[in-house]
């Protein structure tokens, strides 16, 4: 009797593992192409200590759009302006929802946070109120917002129904997090003369805006995720700099000069120098 009930047990792990395995080939027919994933790990030892040049050399390798394995995770990830434009501007009411990690869920970030919400009336209004009260001068009218939540409703419903979420023929339900590396799309060399090079004189004549309208320079995102703070930063930022140069003289601390400045960055929450920058500031006397 042990012997039969060890053998159906045997039986019944290996056909589970084979159903599982035919499963995920089957699914993964129509994801896009990408490094051979390790059991268990992925490809997470493929990126390293900078994983957005790591992501842009397998670019290079496997095309703008490629799938990883991160972990259990299917991770497609987009380095071209091309794709990006597809994924969130054309199909961004499919990919505008984000991966919540466990630890935003323990303290329910994840129901009342506009950068948690998924797309939903919610997130809508929520995204609506920082734009006018926080960031605009202007103010919308909460009652009429009220009396059209209905309205709104309906036409999310109708919207829900109408979705495709096909990117160059690659299917939304296989795609569980999409990554965009504006890294690799701000440098690409079709597009940018000489990327790596510190040249701000080559938007002085450039069509190309910041503002979410040409997917080449997308510093601020762009679709329904673009950073609401963009109107204040754009208005701010000139008189920052402005200030700083007229009231102070600037130069390296320790008798550094620039071609012996250390660039190499520093993967993170942003990606940082990983030397920091020191420098003097003397104030200028104005008459």
């Amino acid at each position: 009797m042990d012997y039969l009930t060890t053998l159906l047990l045997l039986i019944s792990i290996v056909s589970a593992s084979i159903i599982r395995i035919l499963i995920r080939r089957f699914e993964s027919v129509r994801l896009p192409p990408g490094p051979r994933p390790f059991p268990i790990i992925g490809n997470i030892l493929e990126l390293g200590i900078n994983p957005h040049k790591s992501l842009t050399k397998l670019s290079k390798i496997y095309g703008p759009l490629m799938t990883l394995k991160l972990g259990s995770i299917t991770t497609i990830v987009i380095s071209s302006p091309q794709v990006a434009k597809q994924v969130l501007h054309k199909n961004g009411h499919v990919f505008s929802s984000r991966t919540i990690p466990h630890s935003v869920q323990a303290l329910d970030h994840h129901r009342f946070s506009i950068v948690w919400l998924p797309p939903s009336p919610k997130w809508r209004n929520l995204r609506r109120v920082c734009a006018t009260k926080v960031f605009s001068p202007q103010l919308l009218d909460s009652t009429q917002i009220l009396r059209q939540q209905k309205v709104h409703d309906l036409l999310d419903f109708v919207k829900e129904r109408c979705k495709k979420g096909e990117v160059i023929g690659f299917c939304e339900r296989k795609m569980q997090k999409i990554l965009v590396n504006v890294w690799a799309i701000g440098r690409d060399p079709t597009i940018w003369e000489n990327p790596e090079m510190f040249m701000p004189e080559r938007f002085l004549e450039c069509e190309i805006d910041f503002k979410g309208h040409d997917f080449e320079l997308i510093p601020f995102g762009t679709g329904k995720r673009i950073c609401p703070g963009l109107p204040l930063a754009h208005r701010s930022m000139h008189l920052v700099v402005a200030s700083l140069v007229h009231n102070f003289e600037w130069k390296l601390a320790d008798g550094l000069v620039p071609e012996n400045m250390n660039m190499e960055e520093q993967y993170g929450i942003s990606i940082k120098r990983v030397q920091s920058l020191l420098v003097e500031a003397i104030s200028i006397k104005h008459d």
